[in-house]
């Protein structure tokens, strides 16, 4: 769904809050902004505002950052939902809240994700990471784990152009019906060449109470009881250079590779 906002001139937002409607169906919403020859982040429906799911406590942008909404651009709303076998309706709300001008520094929402999910049936430890490129110097803000229920836990590291390996999060027990944005006490600024490794694990297993079948071998899809693995992150590039979200030929939702069995 695509709404117009209620002013046709460039906006700045300070930051965005999700107040989800009916909670036993609504799985995720993701906001963002499209607009004519703008950016896109491969979905085909702009750029990402904010994404909100279960418990997810969303946050203004940090001081002297904020989000770009261009003139004449669209608001897309995307509502992933649940079946439960009956009728359902939701009012999810969604508002905007705007800066008085142009901020110091645009932050993005990016992501390394990881698209080849393979958890074999019952296993308890099952890994998988994913990494994200800086093609551009940049300050990272905050953190977003996201992951399904047999989501076990997650990691971002910074592997700096020297070999220095640093880790800016762990998350050792992750719960998909607890998410939350991880905001940074002093934002990290990361040279050109420096990558982003998320790492995590997955328990498929019977003693993962949340589990809706440990027979099932999984893989990556939209259902809760499919599985993601999406590391996402609010950055903004130094003034005066151009962002880059990708350094590979996958998806534009972050720098991605295959993978690798170098991180596991």
């Amino acid at each position: 769904m695509r709404l117009d906002l209620p002013v046709t001139n460039e906006v700045w937002l300070a930051g965005l809050d999700v107040k989800p409607g009916n909670r036993r169906v609504l799985h995720r919403v993701i906001v963002r902004a499209k607009s004519r020859g703008g950016a896109d982040d491969g979905s085909g429906n702009g750029v990402m505002l904010c994404g909100w799911a279960p418990r997810l406590a969303i946050a203004k942008f940090t001081d002297g950052t904020g989000k770009r909404v261009p003139a004449g651009a669209k608001i897309d709303f995307e509502l992933h939902y649940t079946t439960t076998g009956s009728p359902q309706t939701d009012q999810t709300e969604v508002a905007l809240y705007l800066l008085p001008g142009k901020p110091q520094r645009e932050v993005t929402t990016r992501a390394a994700v990881q698209l080849d999910l393979n958890i074999p049936p019952g296993s308890d430890e099952s890994r998988d990471s994913a990494i994200y490129g800086f093609e551009r110097p940049a300050t990272i803000y905050s953190f977003i784990p996201h992951m399904h229920l047999r989501g076990r836990w997650m990691q971002f590291e910074l592997l700096m152009p020297t070999g220095k390996r640093e880790t800016l999060l762990r998350v050792p027990r992750y719960d998909f019906n607890w998410q939350t944005s991880y905001q940074l006490a002093e934002p990290r600024h990361v040279p050109t060449g420096s990558w982003l490794i998320v790492t995590g694990g997955f328990d498929n297993s019977t003693t993962n109470p949340a589990n809706p079948d440990p027979k099932k071998r999984v893989h990556f899809g939209q259902q809760s009881w499919d599985e993601m693995f999406i590391g996402f992150f609010d950055a903004a590039d130094d003034p005066g250079t151009t962002e880059t979200t990708s350094v590979s030929d996958a998806p534009a939702t972050g720098g991605v590779r295959k993978r690798s069995e170098v991180f596991h």
